[in-house]
């Protein structure tokens, strides 16, 4: 699943870095766009994984589990 989220980041990083040279018609840089919007998809990323992570772990049943 890690493996797919992180695939589906990198198709947005490339969507990014295909529609950034339109922000220049807005007079913003587009640098600094990309890195702004990215940092954000980078954080979105985390959310997800964060989130999926969390529900896996609540999803485990540990009865016959031995600890120690």
């Amino acid at each position: 699943m890690l493996d797919q989220m992180w695939v589906m980041h990198l198709d947005q990083m490339v969507q990014l870095r295909e529609g950034i040279h339109l922000r220049a018609y807005g007079q913003q840089d587009p640098l600094v766009m990309y890195q702004k919007e990215g940092a954000e998809l980078f954080t979105n990323f985390q959310d997800r994984y964060h989130f999926y992570f969390a529900h896996a772990l609540l999803e485990l049943n540990p009865e016959g589990l031995v600890l120690g």
